[in-house]
């Protein structure tokens, strides 16, 4: 079974004949569930292959357009940096918004903000009674209700 027959060809051939900019395709392209299944089972190669095939001068109706655009909205599933990476693999300037979908990608991606924070206790928990040189590597002792337990 070829990457092809995995895909629901009526209803990508329906969204790109329906299509009139490339953020359109693009998004209703993700919505297919045949396209985000075959992003979990295809390999970069095998869509790179499939895509080339499909693209070359020779073979190139309407359908076949369609499913070219599937396979690299296949892609935009994968992990941000395989996927921007899987997208320098295929020759985007084969189809008028190949390098339309990649740029809608690239500006869709999601922000990823990592804060530090410095923590040093200064004033110990509520009920806990500090030992030790340091807030960092402090032993607390719980005295609540008499009880007792050490932590470091």
């Amino acid at each position: 079974m070829g990457l092809i027959d995995q895909l629901d060809i009526e209803e990508i051939n329906s969204v790109y004949l329906f299509a009139n900019t490339p953020k359109y395709l693009y998004r209703h392209l993700q919505h297919i569930k045949s396209v985000q299944e075959l992003s979990q089972h295809a390999s970069l190669q095998n869509l790179v292959d499939e895509y080339n095939k499909i693209t070359s001068p020779t073979t190139k109706s309407s359908e076949d357009i369609a499913i070219a655009y599937a396979l690299l909205i296949t892609v935009t599933f994968w992990e941000y940096q395989k996927a921007l990476a899987a997208f320098d693999k295929f020759d985007l300037s084969r189809l008028e918004w190949g390098n339309d979908v990649k740029h809608i990608f690239k500006t869709n991606a999601p922000i990823n903000t990592i804060v530090g924070i410095d923590m040093k206790a200064d004033i110990p928990p509520n009920g806990l009674k500090v030992s030790g040189s340091s807030t960092s590597t402090a032993s607390y002792e719980y005295t609540h209700n008499n009880q007792r337990g050490g932590k470091t």
